[in-house]
């Protein structure tokens, strides 16, 4: 699929097929690189994706409960996110 998108604070997403491969998204990404947080992952946390296939690089910049289950990336994984001020 071509659906890119992000995944804020209290979020579940999901794929309901009867495995990754059914539902197909492009990419998800949770940022460490939000205004609040002055950088860094260790302040992003409750949210998870599980049952999908990503076919480009994803960024997964997250801390404590945030399970990522269950899913194919065609692309990258990236585990930390930008760190530092611009």
């Amino acid at each position: 699929g071509d659906l890119a998108f992000q995944v804020p604070f209290y979020t579940s997403v999901m794929g309901v097929g009867d495995d990754p491969s059914a539902v197909s998204v492009e990419s998800f990404n949770v940022e460490s690189r939000l205004p609040w947080q002055q950088g860094g992952a260790t302040k992003t946390f409750w949210r998870s994706v599980e049952g999908l296939t990503a076919s480009k690089t994803c960024t997964w910049a997250t801390s404590q409960a945030c399970p990522l289950r269950r899913s194919v990336i065609y692309g990258d994984l990236e585990l930390s996110g930008y760190c530092g001020k611009e």
